[in-house]
């Protein structure tokens, strides 16, 4: 837990000392793929099921739907020997990396980017579900470019990304942004209470035709709705102020960004489904857009905006560490394997 925790706090003093210094950043986007990369099996809940997933594809076999993360499999047997770490520091690179170039291309503060990935505990779940935030890792390229304001390449970078877990397309749902303007306030605290409203009762709706292959998460009693409503909902809660907050420092301009827009998108896609264990699946393709937004109130003319958006990534941070992060295969207490590669 010590490493994690130290690595937050370096990421962020750093943060606070460079903007951007490639030297700096791209040093730390390397330890974080070499820790992610090289850690044991015994790391990450699902970590071992990816390694069994690999001895399939390894035997003729296509376990996963998506096609793309078999062909991954495949290239691994193929030309890495069938080497599970190879594969995991491979998709380490693929998940990491990008986000990298899309922070010094876009961030206005890419290291403060950074910390906020990895505060966000993005990072760390990468170690948990490889396929997922590998793909919110493309999803945020595809945001990059939207951005940049091209059309048709994040439609291209979110299928791409859906090829290596499924659930990426509902990001399509972002192209939303060029339907609506952020200038009346009743309007967004209206859409904002009514769909937390929404999704306190979703339990009672049938919603199976929505999600298409993960229908059984609804069907399933231990993995459709989540045990703890009561924090679920208080951390949703928490979620709604903060960005209320935002909102009301932010001027028309800010507002009417697309990353700020998307953030609003995000706000009402978790509002609907935080009571979901599927809404916690979903939703980081959505709430990884803070990696950008944030940036942009951390300098002077934000002073307190600054530091409540510091604290509550804090407290995210710790908050689902402390909790979740060692238990039944979690993040700690961390191994890693580095050693064989050394010596033998």
């Amino acid at each position: 837990m010590f490493l994690w925790i130290a690595i937050l706090i370096i990421l962020f003093l750093l943060s606070l000392r460079w903007r951007y210094n490639p030297w700096v950043f791209w040093s730390c986007i390397t330890v974080l793929i070499l820790l992610a990369g090289f850690r044991d099996v015994t790391i990450g809940t699902d970590t071992s099921n990816y390694q069994n997933g690999l001895r399939w594809v390894a035997n003729g076999s296509t376990p996963y739907k998506e096609y793309l993360w078999n062909e991954l499999c495949a290239f691994v047997n193929n030309h890495m020997n069938g080497d599970f770490h190879m594969e995991k520091l491979l998709v380490a690179f693929l998940t990491v990396a990008p986000v990298g170039v899309v922070f010094m291309r876009r961030s206005a503060n890419p290291q403060f980017s950074l910390f906020v990935y990895y505060a966000m505990y993005a990072y760390l779940n990468s170690m948990n579900q490889m396929r997922q935030f590998m793909a919110a890792s493309i999803v945020l390229v595809g945001y990059m470019f939207m951005i940049e304001n091209k059309k048709i390449l994040p439609a291209l970078f979110i299928i791409l990304a859906s090829y290596y877990h499924s659930s990426a397309i509902y990001c399509l749902i972002v192209y939303a942004v060029y339907l609506f303007k952020m200038n009346k306030d009743a309007w967004i605290y209206g859409i904002l209470i009514a769909s937390l409203a929404i999704g306190c009762v979703m339990k009672f709706f049938d919603i199976s035709f929505l999600l298409g292959s993960y229908e059984h998460y609804i069907d399933s009693g231990t993995f459709a709705y989540r045990e703890g409503f009561a924090s679920a909902l208080a951390f949703a809660l928490m979620m709604n102020a903060l960005f209320v907050y935002i909102y009301l420092k932010s001027d028309a301009i800010d507002r009417n960004s697309i990353a700020f827009k998307i953030f609003f998108i995000a706000m009402i896609v978790n509002n609907l489904t935080f009571s979901m264990v599927l809404g916690t699946r979903i939703i980081v393709y959505f709430t990884i857009i803070q990696t950008l937004l944030y940036p942009k109130y951390f300098h002077n003319r934000y002073q307190y905006t600054k530091w409540l958006i510091t604290a509550y990534l804090v407290a995210v941070f710790l908050k689902i560490l402390i909790i979740g992060g060692g238990v039944m295969n979690g993040v700690y207490p961390y191994k890693w394997v580095i050693g064989e590669y050394i010596y033998y």
